[in-house]
């Protein structure tokens, strides 16, 4: 199988979560790789930019495996990944990866779980 075979069935798999994941939306695109997401904000996190529903937005890159394959418009949702540099800061305007694009059937099924937190 080619790698792009490999990609299309992962895409199609319920993500797997971790602490370093989160759920998010795309608000708005950035350039060709570039992509401005809104997180749902946690105890640690004191954004200038978040807005009256407790939302965070930041800067997201996709990665370039994604490029010609899968499309992001605004609305979609994503998983990311958020990256910490060496020295455990988080300073920079990219502030993660987006690691999965959810398709709306996988949408349904990650609502119906209550272990998912959105």
């Amino acid at each position: 199988m080619s790698r792009r075979k490999h990609l299309e069935e992962q895409m199609m798999e319920v993500p797997e979560m971790d602490e370093n994941h989160a759920f998010a939306r795309v608000v708005k695109l950035h350039g060709t790789n570039i992509v401005q997401v809104e997180t749902p904000s946690t105890r640690g996190e004191a954004e200038g930019d978040d807005n009256d529903e407790g939302l965070v937005e930041c800067l997201c890159l996709l990665p370039a495996k994604f490029s010609k394959r899968f499309w992001v418009k605004r609305g979609t949702y994503v998983v990311i990944e958020f990256t910490v540099a060496k020295d455990h800061s988080s300073s920079g305007k990219i502030k993660g990866t987006i690691t999965h694009i959810l398709y709306p059937d996988q949408l349904k099924r990650l609502r119906k779980d209550e272990s998912v937190a959105w």
